[in-house]
């Protein structure tokens, strides 16, 4: 009889609403502002190391964050560009992405990116589909 072999094939898990963010605002004023408009706490927690392939340079990206336990909601705030490169590379005209798990409604998802644009050190924001990114494992920190 014949051996069967099963393999066992897991998919990272997509499940958050990413926004790109574009401001020539410093990574603590902007977080102040988003905190302020969307009525967060996001706080600096520790800086997210990677290592660039091509340079194996380790690059350090500063890293806020909130979980609202009420909503079930998550809010990771990355900025794109660190000293000797970027976050996601495709996304150079990005300066911070906004990642936010938990949530379901698109009208959720519609109000807050309108609260985001409305903030007038941003100059634009727009949500990004991570099944287009060619790096999109990196957003999974």
């Amino acid at each position: 009889m014949k051996k069967k072999i099963h393999k066992l094939i897991l998919q990272p898990d997509w499940d958050y609403y990413l926004i790109g963010i574009a401001s020539h605002e410093h990574d603590y004023r902007l977080t102040w502002m988003l905190n302020n408009a969307l009525g967060l706490a996001l706080i600096r927690t520790d800086n997210l190391s990677l290592i660039h392939k091509k340079t194996s340079q380790k690059q350090e990206f500063p890293v806020y964050y909130f979980s609202d336990n009420e909503k079930n909601l998550s809010y990771s705030l990355v900025i794109n560009l660190c000293e000797n490169g970027y976050f996601l590379a495709e996304l150079k005209n990005v300066d911070f992405l906004l990642r936010i798990s938990g949530l379901t409604s698109e009208v959720m998802k519609t109000e807050i990116l309108a609260r985001i644009k409305k903030i007038e050190g941003i100059l634009t924001a727009f949500p990004i589909d991570v099944n287009t990114l060619k790096q999109k494992e990196r957003i999974n920190f």
